[in-house]
């Protein structure tokens, strides 16, 4: 019996060892239980520690092959970079570069190929090779670009912005499906970027339920001890320190209540602003952030069951919106209240599903005295996200999320 081959494009992907999104390692595990034949597509310079995958993976336009048990996985040679500047761009265009050439000659063609964004090269690349190989074609829209790069770069040149379009307009007009992450990505394609309602599905994050082992009490308590932050109110951010996640507020925010010396920050995760907001703790000689660099997935449950309050943030833009940050399902698997700095759909199903509070984005004041309240209030604090393990497993778990998906490629073939 034929099995249909699916190739998963993501410029960004990775598999659990790393610490970043692991959407398409799991949505590859769990298509090849249902039946299909996966190939995943990714580069072999790893954006979140800016190293190579193995060493010989440095070679120009080498092409490193990994047997999974339930997919191949393709290392694409792409150049390096150590930060967000021409060098990354370079890097993006490579990276598409090398995937079209590559996938030119792969003999086995694909049934299907998805491509996901965030930049646009990528999903152009595999929309020529859907074009070229006569295969259906799946554009999946991780993050709306390139609206975000406008809200962040409002002074993108007049020439960028309309290549930019072009390639946006291009992508959408040639897809078979296009998938959304978060129900305000899929309105907006269909309310403000035209496209037929018939054409868009969401397929959102979430989590595979072997993504975190099960943690004991006494593997807190030793963090905790190793930390110092024994018998402390801790509160913890898990994620990207990049621009758009706009991580000065909590510095400023623990400025503000420092007086309170049971409560500690725990900032988890890597990226371009970590070496800026180590220096603003420095500076202001603030004792109650710790900032602790990436750790693996594996492990950050642990940190996850020590928090008493999680966060998440993003900076005050009209697009993010729309977002819906995996990590929301990262805390609610650990029942953790949440207060997210960030308005829109995120808010919205915060509230819905009682996992905590949420206020305006970038107001430092606003997050201090919802800390406070929250600190001092502790009954307050239980009643939230009391069901967020029950809501995860029954609506959000990868194997639901990949089921959807499997009968929709199906329906293309």
């Amino acid at each position: 019996m034929h099995k249909p081959v699916v190739w998963l494009i993501n410029h960004y992907n990775v598999p659990p060892e790393y610490p970043a999104s692991t959407r398409h390692y799991e949505l590859a595990k769990e298509l090849d239980a249902m039946g299909f034949s996966v190939v995943v597509w990714a580069c072999s310079f790893v954006h979140v520690i800016k190293k190579y995958v193995v060493p010989e993976a440095r070679k120009t336009f080498s092409l490193h092959i990994e047997q999974l048990p339930f997919a191949q996985w393709y290392w694409l040679w792409s150049s390096s970079y150590k930060l967000n500047n021409k060098y990354r761009i370079i890097n993006m265009l490579l990276f598409s570069l090398h995937l079209f050439i590559r996938g030119l000659f792969v003999p086995k063609k694909p049934d299907i190929i998805i491509a996901s964004s965030p930049h646009m090269f990528c999903p152009l690349a595999g929309l020529l090779l859907a074009k070229i190989r006569n295969t259906k074609y799946v554009l999946e829209v991780r993050d709306l670009w390139p609206d975000t790069l406008f809200d962040m770069k409002p002074g993108t040149g007049r020439i960028t912005r309309a290549a930019l379009l072009w390639m946006e307009k291009t992508l959408y007009r040639n897809s078979d499906v296009i998938l959304g992450l978060t129900p305000g990505i899929t309105r907006r394609l269909v309310e403000y970027k035209n496209v037929p309602a018939e054409k868009v599905s969401m397929i959102p994050n979430g989590i595979a339920q072997d993504t975190y082992p099960e943690v004991s009490q006494e593997e807190v308590e030793t963090l905790k001890q190793s930390l110092g932050i024994t018998n402390k109110f801790v509160i913890i951010y898990a994620g990207a320190h990049g621009p758009a996640n706009a991580l000065e507020q909590v510095i400023e925010c623990a400025e503000i209540i420092k007086e309170y010396k049971d409560i500690v920050f725990l900032l988890v995760g890597d990226g371009q602003e970590r070496e800026k907001l180590i220096f603003e703790v420095k500076r202001r000689k603030l004792e109650n952030v710790l900032l602790i660099g990436p750790v693996h997935r594996k492990k950050l449950g642990t940190y996850i069951k020590s928090a008493d309050l999680c966060l998440i943030t993003l900076k005050d833009i009209p697009i993010f919106k729309t977002a819906l940050p995996n990590k929301i399902f990262d805390y609610a698997y650990f029942n953790k209240p949440v207060l997210a700095s960030v308005g829109g759909d995120l808010a919205q199903f915060i509230t819905e599903n009682k996992l905590g509070l949420s206020i305006e984005p970038e107001n430092p004041k606003a997050m201090a005295n919802k800390i406070i309240l929250l600190y001092k209030e502790k009954s307050l604090l239980k009643k939230y996200c009391k069901d967020g393990y029950k809501l995860v497993i029954n609506s959000f778990s990868r194997t639901k999320t990949a089921r959807d998906l499997a009968q929709l490629l199906r329906k293309l073939i």
